[in-house]
């Protein structure tokens, strides 16, 4: 009809309504930086393949930041946050993680119940035994936990590699849910990621081949420093009513990206700058009390190979040479 502009009544796709329905605080590009440095850690403990089964860390650790992300842009204090945010990482972990509890059983059990009360009922009611078996299923898992734990006190060890996992999948769960509480929270990268870059150092230590990880995070971090900072000024811009160019943007972006590129290629270089005599008198006074924690925390956890120590194979006796330290 005369008067009406064509595609007046054509609404865009359902997906990309949900999509700018929801739009994260700080930004999706900030929201997808922080996701690609946390999941460096679970990543790489699966490239190690020093501990079989921890493919589940990645999800757990995607899902805890996005729930930290969502509580972070709400009105949830830390303490309340944080203990949300425990409780339904345990569940996801037994439910993801270990996959101790299911709920597929129930639903079977009561579509059976379903039917029978649909039905004549010329049988008697079909029993529901899920809540038994569920409890029984983890009050085992609870005492696997607990005999896991009693050897790693002890010293004697218990190795249990489903603990290790709901252990490994946990600490990616919190790790994750930290960085993201920070980031969307505080608009403060260093603190929310150091947790995970300490451990993903540790990580590329033990095993050679995820030093590909490492560049990853540190390319995803440097980034991020930059991209955070833009996104919490522009908010407190728009909030005070302050007029800003949108094409700043751009050159925030290029001197991110030139940042980046400069810690990747200089990153490799940082272990040829460590100095050996420090190196020697740090493990002349640690290497006793570590080396006994090293072998007895060893004993409870089942690694498919050896994981490369933290002391110098040759020593760091008078008058030897740490070569391990030169070359690593």
């Amino acid at each position: 009809m005369y008067g009406e502009h064509p595609g007046a009544d054509e609404r865009p796709p359902l997906v990309i309504r949900v999509v700018a329905s929801w739009q994260p605080r700080r930004g999706w590009f900030v929201l997808a930086l922080t996701w690609a440095a946390v999941i460096a850690l679970p990543i790489a403990a699966v490239n190690a393949n020093l501990i079989v089964g921890l493919w589940p860390a990645a999800i757990l650790a995607t899902l805890g930041l996005l729930l930290a992300w969502s509580l972070a842009g709400g009105r949830s204090s830390g303490p309340a946050a944080a203990a949300l945010l425990t409780l339904a990482g345990l569940v996801a972990d037994l439910v993801i993680g270990v996959r101790v509890l299911r709920f597929a059983p129930l639903a079977g059990q009561l579509w059976r119940w379903v039917g029978w009360v649909a039905g004549e009922r010329a049988l008697s009611a079909p029993e529901i035994t899920y809540f038994r078996e569920q409890g029984e299923a983890l009050a085992v898992f609870g005492r696997r936990v607990a005999w896991w734990v009693g050897g790693l006190l002890t010293g004697q060890g218990a190795p249990d590699n489903l603990v290790v996992i709901a252990l490994a999948c946990m600490l990616a769960w919190a790790l994750a849910a930290w960085g993201g509480w920070w980031v969307a929270r505080r608009s403060q990268p260093f603190p929310a990621l150091l947790p995970t870059g300490i451990l993903l150092a540790q990580q590329a230590y033990w095993a050679e081949e995820v030093r590909w990880s490492l560049l990853w995070f540190l390319a995803a971090f440097t980034m991020l420093l930059v991209m955070a900072r833009l996104a919490w000024l522009m908010e407190g811009w728009e909030r005070d009513g302050v007029d800003y160019s949108p094409e700043m943007r751009w050159d925030f972006l290029a001197v991110g990206a030139a940042l980046t590129c400069l810690v990747v290629v200089l990153a490799p270089t940082v272990p040829f700058l460590t100095s050996r005599e420090l190196s020697q008198a740090f493990w002349r006074r640690f290497e006793a009390p570590y080396r006994r924690l090293e072998e007895s925390v060893a004993r409870s956890f089942a690694v498919t190979q050896p994981a490369r120590s933290l002391i110098p194979s040759a020593g760091v006796a008078a008058g030897g040479m740490p070569r391990s330290h030169l070359l690593g």
